[in-house]
């Protein structure tokens, strides 16, 4: 074996002791990790139907979520059918669900709890490009108004996490606010 195919052999023993040590090191000093959490006992919500902007057109949603094998599956759907302003003819079509949660678990917006259902994840818009957003659904029994009034229904978006492209929509009697 030659000098240079031993300098060669010993620069390859140090690179995979180094390699590791750093896997070492990395396992010994840890760093933040943010993960979901799927819920243990796991639902899932359907919905669809329409809510009316203030000049009186339409938006259109539908949406399926929910949990099982331990992920998140769901597609959420809205068309606005306003034709004037910043949202005239958005259309959001989610490509990913990245969370689904009960917003009243553990009983924090009284007992029994409201059945809200909360959907986070990534779409696709006609007008902004990929946003992500979260819809809040709201059941208060059937057939859309039970005891606990109206359904509700509202969707945020945004382009990045602090932007303020965003749209919240409520199904209160019918009537659609903005904030």
């Amino acid at each position: 074996m030659s000098k240079r195919e031993k300098k060669i052999g010993q620069l390859a023993i140090l690179a995979i002791m180094a390699g590791g040590l750093l896997v070492g090191l990395l396992t010994v000093r840890s760093t933040p990790v943010y993960a979901h959490v799927v819920p243990v006992t796991c639902d899932f919500t359907t919905g669809g139907g329409f809510v009316y902007n203030d000049d009186g057109s339409k938006v259109n949603f539908g949406l399926v979520a929910g949990c099982k094998n331990g992920g998140f599956f769901g597609h959420v759907n809205v068309v606005n059918h306003d034709t004037t302003g910043m949202f005239a003819g958005l259309h959001i079509s989610s490509d990913k669900i990245t969370g689904y949660l009960d917003p009243c678990r553990n009983n924090v917006c009284g007992s029994p709890p409201p059945t809200y259902r909360d959907i986070c994840g990534t779409a696709n818009t006609n007008l902004f490009g990929p946003v992500f957003f979260r819809v809040r659904t709201f059941d208060g029994g059937e057939p859309g108004s039970g005891p606990n009034g109206p359904d509700r229904f509202g969707i945020k978006i945004c382009q990045k996490q602090m932007d303020v492209v965003q749209r919240r929509v409520r199904r209160r009697i019918g009537i659609l606010t903005t904030a």
